[in-house]
Parts: structure tokens; sequence; C-alpha cells
């Protein structure tokens, strides 16, 4: 009996003396993540708050310029999607508002109405209108994104369009070519703003742009 009564014991206080331990290192644990909470949590609200300072056409010629893009019927169709978009994330760039949507006829023709001289506008705006498939409209942010964002597309004809780029890669065709592209700070301008409200744009920080600009 003595033997057990002291095997008991012996057993209790281990498992006390663990039990403290576990307490211990919880106890710290929590600490350091409430002190790492709250550390981040003002480091977050200094952060976004400049970011909120953004137009909603971004800042030409800075790390905040942006751009609009918007991959066209056929390329939805097809499940190209998250192909595209992938490109301008995996390139560095960081999306700052996307919707999938049935553009209406006036949409479209507001959107494309530098064309409406062209033999080709009625037809253009019946495809992208037709609601066959939606859109999906989305504005990039980054360096460069106007530019960059056009060499990435490719020419207009897609059989013209070196392999690599968007168009070189997904189309065959002039009418199916997946995906439209800002052309210039004014076209970004004043698509960015044709498709999206203010409260339809994100201001946020990615905290991997440290690891991509200098």
């Amino acid at each position: 009996m003595a033997t057990g009564t002291m095997a008991t014991t012996t057993a209790a206080a281990e498992s006390g003396a663990s039990f403290n331990w576990g307490f211990a290192a919880g106890a710290a644990f929590a600490g350091a993540a409430a002190l790492a909470i709250s550390q981040y949590s003002g480091e977050s609200f200094s952060t976004m708050s400049a970011a909120a300072d953004v137009p909603v056409a971004g800042l030409p010629g800075t790390n905040q310029e942006r751009s609009f893009f918007m991959v066209k019927p056929d390329a939805v169709q097809r499940g190209l999607v998250s192909e595209i978009i992938g490109r301008f994330e995996k390139r560095g760039y960081k999306i700052v508002a996307m919707k999938m949507v049935t553009p209406s006829r006036e949409l479209i023709e507001a959107h494309y109405d530098d064309l409406r001289s062209r033999p080709f506008f009625e037809g253009l705006c019946k495809y992208m209108s037709s609601g066959e498939a939606p859109v999906v409209a989305f504005v990039v942010e980054g360096k460069g994104i106007i530019k960059v964002g056009r060499d990435m597309i490719g020419v207009t004809d897609p059989l013209k369009s070196a392999p690599g780029t968007i168009r070189g890669d997904t189309g065959v065709s002039i009418g199916m070519n997946s995906i439209h592209g800002s052309d210039g700070v004014e076209g970004a301008a004043s698509e960015i703003p044709l498709w999206f409200s203010q409260d339809e744009i994100a201001n946020w920080n990615k905290t991997a742009d440290k690891w991509i600009y200098e």
C-alpha cells in the first residue's frame, strides 16, 4: 500500500508540474500573441489610412498607378478567368476591384464610344451585351501597369500577338480576343469610374509589396 501511495503521489506531482509548465507556456504565448496583434493592428490602421487616399483612377507614374481590364465573354465561357487574372498577380500586381457582370447595351456603348463610327461597332456591342456570358471587370494597381498591361495582353489580332501574351496564348480571332485593357492614362481614367464606384474600389496594402518594390 505504501508503495502504491508513493507512486500515486509522485504521478500527481509530475502531472501538476506538467500542468504548471503547460499553463506557463500557454500564458506566455497568449501574452506574446496579444502584443503582436496590438502592434500589428496599429500598423495596419496607419497604412490602410494612407492607402485610402488613393483616388479611384489611381496615381499614374507611381506604384499606385491603375488600369482597367475586362475578361470578355468568350474567355469567360472557356474558363480562362483565373488564368488571365493570375498572370497579373504573378507579375506582382495588385487587384483592387473585380466583379462579374452582364453589361447593359448602354454601358457597352459608353465603354466603346470612341469606336462608334467604326463598321464593327454594332456587332461588338451586341456581342458584349448579349447575355450569353458575363464579363469580369477588374482594376489592377502597380508600377507601370498601363503600359505593361498592354504588353501583357498583346495586339488586337491574337494571330499577330507574340507567344506569351494573353491574346497570343488564348485566342485566334479578333472578335474573340479574350480581354480588354485600357490603352493609356486617359483611357484608364475614364474606364475605371465608368465600371466602378468609389465604394467598389478596395484601397488595401499588400504586405508582399516589400518583396516586389525596391
